[in-house]
C-alpha cells in the first residue's frame, strides 16, 4: 500500500478527492507505481505471489505481468501514470524522489480526466522534475538528521 502524506489543492471547482492518511494499493496509483519501480520483476512477483491484483475500479490493472510491463516503462522514463485506476475519472502523472539511488517517496499531479491533455502532461512532468530537484537538495542538505536502514522489502 501507499500512504498519502501531503495533499495540495489548486483553487478550482473540480477537486481530486484524496486525503492525507488514506491508503491505496500501490499498483493502483501513479505514485505507487513510481515507488514500486525500484523493485525487480522477481521482487514484484514476491510482493504479489497470486499473480492477480484486486481491482479498485474497472480500469485497475489486474495482473502482475501487466504491472511489471508498466514498471519497466517507469524505470525507462522516470514517470508513471494512473488512468482511473484508483478513482474513476482521475488521471495523474507521477515520479519518485530518490537520494543516492534509494527511492524515498513519490509525488504526483492528479486532475479530472477532462482536464488531462498531452500539453498538460508535459507541464506536469516539468513541474514534478522541478519539485524533485528542490526536494533532493533539501534532503541532501539535511542528510545528517535522518537515518535510512536500507531495508525495502
Amino acid at each position: 500500500d501507499v500512504l498519502y502524506l501531503v495533499k495540495m489543492d489548486l483553487f478550482s471547482q473540480f477537486r481530486v478527492m484524496s486525503n492525507p492518511g488514506n491508503k491505496l494499493p500501490a499498483y493502483s496509483t501513479g505514485y505507487g507505481k513510481a515507488l514500486l519501480s525500484q523493485y525487480s520483476p522477481e521482487e514484484i512477483e514476491k510482493l504479489y505471489p497470486e499473480g492477480t491484483l484486486k481491482p479498485i475500479t474497472e480500469h485497475t490493472i489486474r495482473t502482475v505481468a501487466e504491472l511489471n510491463s508498466q514498471l519497466s516503462e517507469v524505470r525507462r522514463t522516470g514517470f508513471s501514470y494512473e488512468k482511473g485506476e484508483s478513482t474513476d475519472g482521475i488521471q495523474c502523472v507521477a515520479t519518485s524522489i530518490d537520494v543516492d539511488g534509494v527511492i524515498l517517496a513519490g509525488m504526483s499531479i492528479a486532475v479530472p480526466e477532462f482536464r488531462y491533455s498531452s500539453e498538460r502532461e508535459a507541464l506536469f512532468k516539468e513541474l514534478l522534475l522541478d519539485a524533485k530537484v528542490q526536494i533532493r537538495r533539501i534532503i541532501s542538505e539535511h542528510r545528517n538528521h535522518w537515518i535510512y536502514s536500507g531495508e525495502l522489502l
